[in-house]
């Protein structure tokens, strides 16, 4: 029991990361980011709740016979190899939820180690829980997360329409008579997913459910949560007091309790309709399953339902002391890692670049951006600004976006930076080309309400969604492998004044004219951020 100790609190210390509370803000404000904010892991509850399921398992696990054979220290080298790895790049890069990772292969390893391959087994789901702490990667929790902002519009509008409220459904917003709402980041329910999975994960362990049983709960976990937050959106309409932090944290805790009380109820359900399709099969044979001498109940240390443990085992091992070595091997990797410092470019690029005169073009100044709406995307810098022509009502709106690669925020690629703003609908999407010489850009047609908009919009100093995604999950970009400068996100868009061809062709030509005028600057922004670089990590 010494080395248990030993190794457990070996293993915190080593794995410490993992076990950060932020409360800089508050208790309240701390509590409100764990059920709303999509990218707040809350490392430090799913390892409690990791724990959990390993002392569950404990007993079970200590009743094993020991490992013997040279296969068990084999293969627990060789997961032990993978855990330090990963443990020594997530210290190198400053990427702590990696760790979430090396804990999944060390776990196994330790038991494999000492209790074979039905040991390492044993632990295999306290394990691949901690991957709930791993960090989406940047490009597809963006995208998922805006998907379900918009699904939650329309599901909420449905909603206020069954309970003979009306409201009208634009892309992300939720218009009624008296005022306008806005489904914005943290009403997706995309963290209420995440949580209320976990808690059922909890559930189907702690009642032993298996097979069809275990996998249809597990399924219905997201449904359940993205059909009970549509329901606190409703609330959060039409009660005036919503906005308060308080009341705010009382909605997300009935959620929680409402979508256990849910499952609860469907596991009940799925258990007496499992229990019923038991009864048929057993009448349909005759006698039962005790008539033909198979299965039924068998006496204590009958046939192959029961395991001799108490076989000789040997009087000393050393088996134990190696595993002590296992979170050792990580402390001192946490103590002797140096930590790479990722070089970033000069501040204020983009604002010494592009000027508030573009050709023929003159903006006023700067626009405020709609920052509910842009929710977490990670950005060093970036500016809005509407361009006029003489006393021409049709302006052309400029966004220009700087990245950052940073693991540790959201990256920049985003389908919030491709359309004006909150409420606007895609109609068509199409790539062209445009300037001399030519890019390839993304060409959209969005609308709303009774406006329509042609937009152009490309992405500078990335290689797309897939590389992206690779980068974000193996934190290249916070090591020597990083991009050399960041990406730019632009975006030019201008009215289309009618429904004719004649319309787009002239808003095609206003764009491309204004692109034209502006190359020369974005070149330069380009030749800035590929050669300004210093050391710092901030």
């Amino acid at each position: 029991m010494g080395l248990v100790i030993l190794n457990g609190v070996l293993a915190l210390v080593a794995y410490r990361a993992l076990l950060t509370l932020r409360v800089s803000h508050g208790l309240s404000m701390e509590l409100e980011s764990w059920m709303f904010v999509s990218d707040d892991a809350s490392p430090v509850l799913i390892v409690g709740m990791s724990a959990w399921l390993l002392v569950r398992r404990w007993r079970r696990i200590r009743r094993l016979p020991p490992a013997v054979g040279a296969a068990s220290i084999a293969g627990c080298l060789l997961l032990a190899l993978v855990a330090l790895g990963v443990a020594a790049w997530s210290f190198y890069t400053r990427s702590a939820d990696l760790l979430t990772v090396s804990a999944l292969f060390m776990g196994p390893a330790a038991a494999l180690l000492l209790r074979g391959t039905q040991g390492a087994r044993g632990v295999l789901l306290p394990a691949f829980f901690l991957l709930f702490a791993l960090r989406i990667p940047a490009p597809l929790l963006n995208e998922f997360a805006f998907r379900l902002q918009l699904w939650t519009a329309e599901y909420t509008g449905l909603l206020l329409f069954l309970f003979d409220l009306p409201a009208l459904v634009v892309a992300d917003q939720i218009l009624r008579a008296d005022e306008a709402f806005q489904v914005i980041e943290t009403c997706s329910g995309l963290r209420s997913m995440e949580t209320l999975s976990m808690l059922v994960l909890l559930m189907i362990d702690l009642f032993h459910r298996r097979g069809w049983h275990a996998a249809l709960l597990l399924l219905s976990a997201p449904v359940v949560a993205f059909t009970l937050n549509g329901f606190r959106v409703l609330l959060l309409i039409i009660n005036p007091h919503s906005e308060i932090a308080a009341i705010h944290n009382l909605q997300g805790i009935g959620i929680l309790l409402s979508g256990l009380v849910t499952l609860y109820l469907l596991d009940g359900a799925l258990e007496n309709a499992s229990g019923a399709m038991r009864a048929g099969r057993k009448a349909r044979v005759p006698g039962g399953c005790a008539a033909n001498g198979k299965g039924g109940d068998r006496a204590p240390g009958s046939g192959k339902l029961t395991r001799k443990l108490d076989s000789p085992r040997p009087r000393k091992s050393w088996r134990p002391l190696l595993v002590v070595g296992l979170p050792t091997s990580v402390l001192v990797l946490s103590l002797t890692v140096p930590l790479y410092d990722v070089p970033v470019s000069a501040p204020g690029a983009i604002f010494g670049h592009i000027p508030l005169r573009v050709g023929n073009w003159q903006a006023d100044g700067d626009l405020p951006l709609d920052r509910d709406f842009l929710g977490t995307i990670a950005m060093r810098e970036s500016l809005l600004r509407s361009y006029q022509r003489g006393q021409s009502s049709l302006d052309i709106e400029l966004y220009v976006g700087r990245g950052n690669h940073r693991r540790s925020t959201r990256g920049p690629i985003s389908p919030k930076t491709q359309i004006p703003g909150s409420g606007w609908v895609t109609e068509e999407v199409r790539k062209v080309t445009i300037g001399d010489p030519g890019i390839v850009v993304e060409e959209r047609v969005v609308r709303s309400a009774a406006r329509r908009r042609l937009v152009y919009h490309w992405i500078e100093g990335t290689d797309g969604f897939a590389d992206e995604v690779w980068r974000s999950l193996l934190a290249l970009d916070q090591s020597p492998w990083h991009r050399r400068r960041d990406s730019v996100v632009i975006r030019l868009s201008t009215p289309l004044d009618g429904i004719r061809s004649e319309a787009r062709e002239k808003a095609e030509a206003r764009l491309g004219h204004f692109y034209q005028e502006l190359r020369n600057n974005l070149e330069a922004l380009d030749r800035q951020l590929a050669r300004k670089m210093f050391s710092g990590f901030s």
